[in-house]
């Protein structure tokens, strides 16, 4: 199930599920300085953005936050996918994808953007199976190369 989250009664499990995410993407990125791992419960409880949770049923029939995406206004026309994250353990179940069509349903009047490591193949590939196209490539000062994609 897919609901919007309380940013603020929910920073810590967003962050939680973000830092365990990230942990693995920079792993697989081969990246010791990752910065989205630098966010805090803090800058999530006082974000603007919108945050919305995928949330299942644990083993102990407990509702558990598996996955979160993020969306910032960037104009009235734009949204921003500023994340798009699954606990590891619950990774290859469509909980992105689930996301994914939730923003594009609950999106369509607005151009979506949204940007990641060239190198995470995964998230390329999802995003391009979705018809999100790639508009630009850049390399950050640290090195790591993104790709922006637009839907």
């Amino acid at each position: 199930m897919i609901k919007k989250l309380d940013v603020f009664k929910d920073a810590k499990s967003i962050h939680q599920v973000m830092q365990a995410a990230y942990k693995v993407e920079a792993e697989l990125l081969n990246i010791q300085e990752f910065y989205p791992l630098n966010r805090t419960v803090k800058d999530i409880a006082e974000s603007k953005n919108r945050f919305f949770g995928y949330i299942q049923l644990d083993e102990r029939q407990s509702d558990e936050l598996t996955g979160i995406c993020e969306l910032e206004m960037v104009d009235k026309h734009t949204v921003l996918i500023a994340a798009l994250v699954v606990k590891p353990t619950s990774f290859r179940k469509g909980i992105a994808t689930q996301l994914l069509e939730h923003v594009i349903a609950n999106e369509k009047d607005k151009t979506i953007l949204v940007s990641t490591a060239e190198d995470n193949i995964p998230a390329v590939a999802l995003y391009q199976k979705f018809g999100f196209e790639i508009y630009t490539k850049l390399t950050l000062e640290d090195g790591l190369k993104i790709v922006e994609l637009t839907y």
